[in-house]
C-alpha cells in the first residue's frame, strides 16, 4: 500500500447557508456514510459518534457552536488526502459573536453573554497564521479568491486488505497468547488516533478464528473499523451493559471512550482482557488509562502488558493536520519539567489571567501541561472552559521560573429563596453549582444553596514538588481570596481515595457528603469537603456535618456497602442521637412530597416504618412495597414487583403515595 496522502484543513467564512451550500457541492461525489456533518446533520458535541470509524472527510459547522471536543475526534478520523471543514462566520464577527450552543460548564446565573472569547480568538490566530490552512470567503469574488482544489478520489487513501506493521503484528501476537493460555492478563494498546489500533484488533480477530472471543466498545459504530479487518471472524457486538464476568477472552475496543470505573471493574471480573484506547483526552478517560488504570493494575498485582502503536496508517508521519490540530488543543502539552526547582526558592502565588493565557502561548503551556499532566479528566472542552469561563479563578504556585503549582476554583450558590426550594423539592435542576445544589437537594439542607461559596475544581502540584507544601499554599490562597470576597465556604468535590482524604483533612477541610454511586471518570465515590468561612457559613457546616453523621451510617448499609474498610474508617463521624428525629422527619417530607431519592431516605423511612408501621392504615401491597424499598433499597426489580408496577418511576410514585398516606396518620 502506497504512503497516505497528507490531509487538508478547509477554513470556509461566510453566512451559515452559504457555508453549508459551499460544502454540499464540495462533498457531492464522496460517499455521504464517509462524511461527517457536525453543526448540519448532528448537533455540536457528537463528534465522539465517529470513534473507530474512517471518514473521507468531516465538516464542523460552528455557526451551530463550537465543541472542541468535535475537533479532536473528527480530526483523528479523517484518512490520508482527507480534509477537515471547518464552516465559520467571517473572522471578525466570530471572534465577538455570542456562542449558539450551551456550554456544559456554564452555571446557572450565567449566560453566553458573560462568556469570554478567548478560546476563538486562539482558535482564529490558529487558523490565520498557519500556512496549511485553506482560507475561503464567501461569496466568493474569481477573481481575489484562491482556487480550492476538490478532493482527488484516487488520492484518499481507502481501507485496504488488512496487513499488519511490525507493531499492529505484535499486537496480534499478543492477543494469540491472551486467547491460547489460562493466566490472566490484560493487553493494553494505547496510541494517537489513527495508528491503527482498532485495525490490529481485527486482524488479531481474524487470526483467531475458531476461538471464542468477546468484543465491546462504546458503540456498535465505534467497533466498524475493527469488525470490517476481522471479517466473517468478528464476534457480534457485546453492548457494554451486557458484559458478564466470564474466562474468555474480552476485548474492549475505544476504551478511552467508557467510564473509567465500568472499565475497572471488568478487569476485575474478567481475567483476559485486551484494551485499545487513545491516549488524548477527547475521547473521555484516555488519559486516565494512562494515570490510573495502569497504576491500579500494577497494585493488584495483574500481569500488564502495554504495547504502544506510533506509526500513522490513516495519513503519513507529521501528517499537518494532526500537527496543527495537537498544536491548537494542546494535545501534546509541554510535561513539567522533571528537575525540581530548588526547594529553598520561595514559593510565591500569583493569580493568572485567562485573557493573557489566550494571547500568550508560553504559560498556557505551562498551566494547561501541568493540568493536563495531572488529571485523567482533562480534554480539550476544558482547555475552553479554562480560557472562556467568566466564573473561573486560576492561581499559580511557582519557585523561581518554574511552574509547580496550578489551583482552579468557580464560585457557587447565591440562590434565590424560590430556587433554593425546588432544588431541595427536586423540580429544578440548575446548570453548575455543584456542592451548593448536592447539599441542598441530597444532604438535605433546604437554604445551602442561598450562601455563597468558593469550590476548587482542580488541584494539580508537580510531581516533584507534591508534600512540600505548595498543595496547602494553594487552598490556603482559595481560603484568603473566598474570605476577602465576603464568601460563606470553602470547598472541594473529588473521588475518594486514602491518599486525597487525607491531604484535605489537613487542609482544614471536612468531608460533609459521599455520592451513592461510583462516578463513572473517576471509578470511585465523590466526596465533598467543606470550611465555613463567615457565620452562614459555620451554621451550613454544622448543618452539613450533622445530616453527614446520620446519614453515612445508612449508606454503609446499602450504596456504600464495599466501600474500602480503609476509605470508611477515614470518613467516620460521632452521630448526633438527639438531631435524628428532626432530620429524619425533614427526609421523609421531602420524599414523600418531593423528588427526594429512596437512596437519600432510606434510613428515616426505615425507622419511621419500624417505629410507627404498626399503628397506620395501609394496604397489604402498601406494606410489601415498603417492606421491599427498607430491606434493600438497591433492589428495584424487586421494588416494582412489590408495587406492581411496570417500571421504576411507577413503582417509585407508589412509594410515595404510600409514605405520605402513613404520614398524613402519624401526623392526625
Amino acid at each position: 500500500m502506497s504512503t497516505p496522502r497528507p490531509r487538508r484543513l478547509i477554513w470556509v467564512r461566510g453566512q451559515a447557508e452559504a457555508g453549508e451550500r459551499w460544502a454540499r457541492e464540495f462533498l457531492a461525489n464522496r460517499q455521504p456514510s464517509r462524511v461527517a456533518w457536525i453543526g448540519i446533520d448532528h448537533p455540536p458535541g457528537q463528534g465522539r459518534a465517529y470513534l473507530g470509524q474512517t471518514l473521507e472527510a468531516a465538516v464542523i459547522d460552528t455557526h451551530a457552536g463550537l465543541d472542541p471536543d468535535d475537533w479532536g475526534a473528527l480530526s483523528g478520523a479523517v484518512q490520508g488526502g482527507g480534509a477537515l471543514i471547518i464552516l465559520s462566520p467571517p473572522a471578525n464577527e466570530w471572534a465577538e459573536r455570542l456562542e449558539p450552543a450551551p456550554q456544559p460548564w456554564l452555571s446557572h446565573g450565567l449566560t453566553a453573554a458573560d462568556l469570554r472569547h478567548g478560546f476563538v480568538r486562539r482558535l482564529i490566530r490558529h487558523l490565520s497564521e498557519d500556512a496549511l490552512v485553506e482560507c475561503l470567503d464567501l461569496p466568493t469574488s474569481p477573481r481575489r479568491q484562491p482556487v480550492i482544489e476538490p478532493l482527488n478520489p484516487d488520492s484518499i487513501t481507502g481501507l485496504s486488505e488488512a496487513t499488519a506493521n511490525a507493531q499492529q503484528q505484535r499486537v496480534i501476537e499478543a492477543l494469540e497468547h491472551l486467547a491460547h493460555q489460562p493466566t490472566p492478563q490484560v493487553v493494553l494498546i494505547t496510541a494517537e488516533r489513527g495508528r491503527g489500533k482498532s485495525a490490529a484488533l481485527g486482524m488479531a480477530m481474524r487470526a483467531l478464528q475458531g476461538h471464542t472471543l468477546r468484543l465491546t466498545g462504546p458503540s456498535r459504530a465505534a467497533v466498524a473499523t475493527a469488525c470490517q479487518y476481522a471479517g466473517d471472524a468478528a464476534p457480534a457486538f457485546l453492548a457494554p451493559e451486557h458484559v458478564r464476568p466470564e474466562p474468555t477472552p474480552l476485548i474492549v475496543d475505544e476504551a478511552a471512550a467508557l467510564p473509567l470505573g465500568t472499565l475497572e471493574r471488568w478487569l476485575s471480573d474478567n481475567p483476559r482482557c485486551a484494551l485499545s484506547a487513545t491516549v488524548h483526552g477527547y475521547e473521555g478517560s484516555g488519559r486516565g488509562l494512562l494515570l490510573r488504570l495502569v497504576k491500579s493494575l500494577e497494585q493488584r498485582g495483574v500481569n500488564l502488558l502495554p504495547l504502544q502503536l506510533e506509526q500513522p496508517l490513516r495519513f503519513p508521519p507529521s501528517d499537518p493536520l494532526e500537527e496543527w490540530i495537537a498544536r491548537w488543543l494542546l494535545l501534546r502539552p509541554t510535561p513539567p519539567s522533571p528537575n525540581p526547582a530548588k526547594a529553598k526558592a520561595a514559593l510565591r502565588i500569583e493569580r493568572e489571567s485567562p485573557e493573557r493565557l489566550s494571547d500568550d502561548e508560553s504559560p498556557l503551556k505551562k498551566v494547561y501541561g501541568l493540568l493536563f499532566s495531572a488529571h485523567y479528566q482533562t480534554r480539550p472542552r476544558d482547555l475552553r472552559q479554562l480560557l472562556d469561563d467568566p466564573e473561573i479563578v486560576i492561581e499559580c504556585a511557582w519557585r523561581d521560573q518554574q511552574l509547580v503549582g496550578v489551583l482552579l476554583a468557580r464560585r457557587e450558590g447565591g440562590f434565590s429563596r424560590a430556587l433554593c426550594h425546588a432544588v431541595y423539592h427536586g423540580t429544578r435542576r440548575p446548570s453548575g453549582h455543584l456542592i451548593a445544589q448536592s447539599l441542598t437537594f441530597h444532604a438535605g439542607i433546604a437554604d445551602a444553596a442561598a450562601s455563597r461559596g468558593l469550590r476548587i475544581q482542580r488541584l494539580a502540584v508537580r510531581a516533584e514538588d507534591q508534600r512540600q507544601g505548595v498543595g496547602q499554599a494553594l487552598v490556603e490562597r482559595a481560603r484568603t481570596l473566598a474570605m476577602n470576597e465576603g464568601l460563606d465556604w470553602l470547598g472541594t468535590s473529588f473521588g475518594g481515595r486514602t491518599d486525597l482524604v487525607d491531604f484535605w483533612q489537613q487542609t482544614g477541610l471536612d468531608c460533609v457528603r459521599i455520592g451513592n454511586r461510583l462516578e463513572p471518570r473517576s471509578g470511585a465515590h465523590a466526596l465533598i469537603f467543606l470550611q465555613g468561612l463567615s457565620a452562614t457559613g459555620h451554621a451550613l457546616y454544622h448543618s452539613a456535618r450533622e445530616r453527614f453523621a446520620i446519614h453515612y451510617p445508612d449508606q454503609r448499609r446499602h450504596t456504600l456497602a464495599e466501600l474500602p474498610d480503609d476509605l470508611a474508617a477515614r470518613l467516620k463521624c460521632p452521630t448526633l442521637e438527639h438531631s435524628m428525629p428532626r432530620i429524619d422527619a425533614a427526609d421523609l417530607q421531602a420524599f414523600a412530597y418531593g423528588h427526594r431519592a429512596l437512596w437519600d431516605s432510606h434510613g428515616a423511612l426505615m425507622r419511621w416504618f419500624e417505629q410507627r408501621g404498626s399503628t397506620i392504615t395501609l394496604s397489604a401491597q402498601q406494606r410489601a412495597l415498603l417492606r421491599a424499598a427498607i430491606d434493600d433499597p438497591l433492589n428495584s426489580a424487586a421494588i416494582t414487583q412489590a408495587a406492581g408496577a411496570s417500571g421504576q418511576r411507577e413503582a417509585l410514585a407508589e412509594l410515595r403515595r404510600a409514605t405520605r398516606q402513613g404520614l398524613n396518620q402519624t401526623h392526625e
